[in-house]
């Protein structure tokens, strides 16, 4: 199977690549100034810590019902309404006065990120099979890197010429448009109404008992658990290091002002993409787990060179491994977790799985914001994560199992 005919040949994956390029766009904006804007209104780094987690608190109450919602009434509703909600939160979180109102706004942003990533991972299972998985969750995940790439170079330079509140109206207009674009593009895959073309496997019809036996076997297996908990890992160190910790540390430490931050992170976010460009060609080719303890061992190296970063060069290269280290993991963790997931759960599953990182989300900030007040080292806290990093990687590389790819007469699944 040639990727561009997988891709190309596919129009709904095409046009949810492009809702998500534009969502991701304004996520990227916001990911290293949040931490800058809220240092604005003067309070301690563990209470900025607790801003980032509001979000991801949203995401964990959201993530399952999204999932059974999006099961029965297909995935559009979460597709357009989650940046709808998210477009709205952020054009008032560039008018927030105080911490409460910021706290309230990120929580109403993860709200509609637990939406539309929700939505977006179970149209991706409707659309592939074990043959093509991780491609077809690649290539989402490449325009989600495109998005991403751009982002924070924007937004530290609207950060630069004008303020804050600027950059995330910004981000507000552009949830909105990614919205528009998924109203008038994106094809249903399930739902009511719904009929598979000749080339598409048909789903599994649950009942709601049903679906709740299903959860339990899934939360019953210990593979599906093993990668549950590594994720939750990734989560924890993307947002209390990567999103946190790591602009405080260019910006208190060595003075890097929003601009210079942006630039950093859109280099490293291009560095994560060409790791996911890798990862896109070789993860249904040599298995899942294969790809995920190497990529998961780089990241936790690029964690240990902040350690060193007394310059604005060792910086950069701590940035850049760590961040080629997530794109190398790539589309591999939740392909690992489709594979073992059967048609008619894809909704509720991928809604557990998401939760389980966000609980790393909720925690990672939090904790770390926590180890750098008490210690008074930024650096300090970083080290915790790695050493967390490390110790989870251990244990899913020891206990997990690559689970067999399955025989099908089907290589690809199209849209009608």
């Amino acid at each position: 199977m040639k990727p561009s005919r997988a891709f190309l040949g596919n129009r709904g994956l095409v046009f949810l690549c492009l809702t998500t390029a534009i969502c991701m766009m304004g996520n990227g904006i916001a990911t290293p100034l949040l931490p800058l804007f809220a240092q604005t209104f003067d309070i301690t780094v563990a209470q900025i810590g607790s801003i980032i987690s509001a979000f991801a608190f949203a995401r964990i109450l959201i993530n399952v019902p999204a999932g059974y919602f999006s099961e029965r009434f297909g995935r559009r509703l979460l597709l357009v309404g989650g940046p709808l909600i998210m477009g709205i939160a952020s054009l008032l979180t560039g008018v927030a006065g105080d911490i409460g109102q910021l706290v309230g706004y990120r929580f109403m942003t993860g709200i509609g990120s637990a939406m539309f990533t929700t939505g977006a991972m179970a149209y991706l299972a409707d659309i592939s099979l074990p043959e093509n998985r991780g491609q077809i969750i690649g290539y989402y995940q490449i325009s989600f890197l495109v998005g991403v790439s751009f982002g924070p170079m924007v937004g530290g330079l609207v950060a630069d010429r004008w303020n804050y509140p600027t950059a995330f109206f910004l981000v507000g207009f552009l949830s909105l448009v990614s919205a528009i674009w998924a109203f008038f593009r994106i094809p249903e895959t399930r739902g009511p109404g719904v009929t598979v073309s000749s080339g598409e496997v048909p789903h599994q019809t649950l009942e709601g008992g049903q679906t709740w036996q299903g959860v339990v076997l899934l939360l019953g297996n210990p593979n599906f658990l093993l990668i549950s908990f590594l994720t939750i890992g990734y989560f924890f160190t993307r947002t209390g290091s990567q999103h946190g910790l790591v602009p405080l540390l260019g910006h208190n430490r060595l003075g890097l002002t929003p601009g210079q931050l942006g630039a950093i992170f859109t280099a490293s976010a291009i560095t994560n993409l060409a790791g996911l460009l890798v990862s896109n060609a070789i993860t249904d080719r040599i298995g899942r787990k294969r790809v995920i303890i190497p990529s998961t061992l780089i990241c936790i190296i690029g964690l240990v060179l902040y350690v060193f970063s007394g310059s604005w060069w060792v910086f950069l290269v701590a940035t850049l491994v760590s961040d080629l280290g997530s794109g190398l993991s790539g589309p591999a963790p939740a392909a690992y977790v489709t594979d073992l997931t059967p048609r008619g759960l894809y909704g509720v599953s991928m809604g557990i799985y998401r939760t389980f990182g966000d609980l790393g989300f909720v925690l990672g900030p939090v904790l770390l914001g926590w180890i750098a007040d008490l210690t008074g080292s930024l650096e300090t806290a970083i080290l915790a994560n790695a050493f967390l990093l490390t110790s989870v990687i251990a244990i899913f590389a020891f206990m997990s199992k690559e689970r067999p790819r399955l025989p099908s007469p089907e290589a690809e699944v199209s849209l009608p």
